[in-house]
C-alpha cells in the first residue's frame, strides 16, 4: 500500500466572511472526499476569510495508483471556479506500506 499527501494554499475570492468561507471549504472538502476518497483537514488561515490551508492525505494500492490520484486531486483544485490555488506543496512522501 502507499500512502501521499499534499497541503494546499487557496485563496476565496467570493468570500467576504468566515461564514462564507466555512460555507465554500465545507462544499470543497465534501466533494474531494466523495470523488476521491481522500482525507482532507483545514490546517491553515483558519480566521482569515478569504484564505486558507488544506491537508490532503490518500491512499492507494501502489505508486502508480497513488500518484493517479494525487494527479486527479490536484486537477480538481486548479479548476475549481470558487477557489485560486496560490501554492501546492507535497507533505509526505508516497512510501509502500507492507500488508499485515
Amino acid at each position: 500500500m502507499s500512502i501521499g499527501g499534499f497541503r494546499i494554499e487557496i485563496l476565496i475570492p467570493q468570500s467576504f466572511s468566515l461564514k462564507e468561507k466555512r460555507k465554500i471549504i465545507q462544499s470543497i472538502k465534501q466533494k474531494v472526499i466523495n470523488n476521491y476518497g481522500a482525507s482532507v483537514s483545514e490546517t491553515g488561515e483558519n480566521d482569515v476569510w478569504n484564505k486558507s490551508v488544506l491537508d490532503i492525505a490518500i491512499a492507494a494500492s501502489d505508486m502508480y495508483n497513488l500518484n493517479e490520484k494525487i494527479n486527479k486531486i490536484k486537477m480538481f483544485f486548479l479548476e475549481e471556479k470558487n477557489i485560486e490555488v496560490l501554492k501546492i506543496i507535497p507533505i509526505y512522501g508516497a512510501e509502500e506500506i507492507e500488508s499485515l
